[in-house]
């Protein structure tokens, strides 16, 4: 049966965000023949398969491609075959086919901290703490817009706040790139991208190439069809390498099938140690209020600095730098113990701007405690839909034939997941900020800036002001 008879094929994205920057994203791909009126998702979608014939030739593959055996592996599903070639840690990607300019990085900066806003927007009603890496979700969802086109790439770069197209948005994002993982002092940052595929499934040369040189992502064969298990096992394998051990089953047994066709991963490392850090034997055990009335018993830090502070609308500001400079985590934190819901309601990107900008320097108190979130996974698909991403994810108006050469692909789901630990040694997660002094006036006392009680706080690039992850701190102990 040739390709053209397989009408529709979900794509199902996996992205999981790790302690303070990690990324992994999937692309699964799975071919299906669907009937007239039964819903994409229905599973007996999935049941009647119809696979695409093997490409008359071989695909040219830019990057060199693992050649996993299929035999052994389907006598022993879970042992895990060895991609070649193995990359035990996320490698700096090699110069982008195009790059750059610095005004065109923050300008694409500012458009992912306007998604950043809109997509906190849409899940700030969710209970408990939350953190998402909106930063590695455009990036990962821009390797799937590099195969869509017309009305769905339109509508996904309106959606990801996207402020260049086609080959600009990739170059962009490329040289964004190039400056996240520039070798700094106290901070490392590294991104591993790969395209897994199906043994003979037809990708275009020109999508296969496009990831290469703009995402440096590496091409592998698996075989999903006669060896499911192993591939899923390869595949984690992998991310578990890439991500230091911190990412463990990233694909769950439900995630990949015998009918999975492709699958792209993305994976973003981000360890920042910090430029004042806290003395680990002031930390002591203090009460946070997770309501007026509910407290429970926390590590509070504790180090008396300068920082960069503000105090704004019932809120407090305060910039942490991580060694280097160029990283800091900014914690926005209610005055009043109820206040976080007001403030998330009127988080924007234009506020976000505003009160970093004004903020000074000067010495001060402060209680931060520690904590470790792991949020997700999470699918956010509907959110996506919300923002305007709507014809991506139906199978009969969707259009990622920039990946195939023909329609039928849809996305089928957007699954993330986050873990983030903060320490008095600093985050190990998913600087030229210019300082304003105030002068004149009598000495103030030091304010307190104590952080027991529920809160918002970003990891952000000073040079830049790109947003890499946002969260909120409801209760430590969750």
């Amino acid at each position: 049966m040739s390709f053209e008879t397989v009408r529709s094929i979900p794509i199902q994205l996996y992205v999981v965000a790790l302690t303070g920057a990690l990324l992994v994203l999937c692309l699964r791909v799975v071919g299906c023949k669907t009937q007239d009126g039964l819903s994409e998702r229905e599973p007996t979608e999935v049941s009647q398969v119809v696979p695409a014939e093997p490409a008359p030739q071989p695909i040219p593959t830019p990057t060199p491609v693992a050649q996993p055996q299929p035999t052994e592996a389907a006598a022993q599903p879970v042992k895990p075959t060895e991609p070649k070639p193995a990359v035990a840690k996320p490698e700096p990607a090699p110069p982008c086919k195009k790059m750059t300019t610095k005004k065109e990085v923050k300008e694409e900066g500012r458009g992912n901290n306007e998604f950043v806003a809109k997509m906190y927007g849409k899940l700030r009603r969710t209970k408990g703490n939350l953190f998402i890496s909106p930063l590695s979700i455009r990036t990962a969802c821009a390797m799937a817009y590099g195969g869509a086109k017309n009305k769905t790439a339109t509508q996904m770069a309106k959606a990801l706040s996207y402020r260049f197209a086609d080959e600009q948005l990739h170059a962009t994002m490329c040289t964004a790139a190039h400056e996240l993982t520039r070798e700094q002092e106290g901070v490392s940052v590294s991104l591993a991208n790969a395209l897994w595929r199906q043994k003979e499934f037809a990708v275009l040369d020109s999508y296969v190439e496009l990831n290469r040189s703009f995402y440096n992502a590496q091409q592998y064969e698996v075989d999903f069809k006669t060896a499911t298990e192993a591939a899923r096992q390869t595949i984690n394998q992998k991310i578990e390498e890439q991500t230091k051990g911190k990412v463990v089953e990233c694909i769950p047994k439900t995630g990949v099938t015998a009918d999975t066709k492709l699958v792209l991963t993305n994976a973003i490392h981000f360890k920042g140690t910090w430029l004042t850090q806290f003395d680990a034997t002031q930390t002591q055990t203090q009460p946070f209020f997770i309501t007026p009335k509910k407290k429970v018993d926390v590590p509070l830090m504790a180090v008396k600095s300068r920082f960069r502070y503000r105090e704004v609308d019932d809120l407090q500001l305060i910039e942490l730098p991580y060694a280097g400079k160029a990283f800091s985590m900014v914690v926005i934190l209610p005055t009043k113990p109820n206040g976080l819901k007001k403030l998330e309601r009127s988080l924007s990107a234009e506020k976000l701007a505003e009160w970093q900008t004004s903020m000074y320097k000067r010495p001060l108190q402060l209680y931060l405690p520690k904590f470790t979130i792991t949020w997700g996974t999470e699918d956010l698909s509907k959110q996506l839909i919300q923002l305007g991403m709507k014809d991506a994810f139906k199978s009969h108006k969707a259009d990622f034939s920039g990946i195939t050469g023909q329609k039928g692909l849809f996305i089928d789901g957007v699954f993330h997941k986050t873990l983030i630990e903060v320490t008095e040694q600093g985050t190990e997660a998913a600087g030229a900020t210019a300082v304003a002094m105030r002068k004149g006036g009598p000495p103030e006392p030091p304010p307190t800036f104590r952080a027991d009680r529920p809160f918002l706080f970003i990891i952000k690039d000073t040079i830049t002001g790109a947003i890499l992850f946002i969260g909120r701190l409801t209760d430590p102990t969750a």
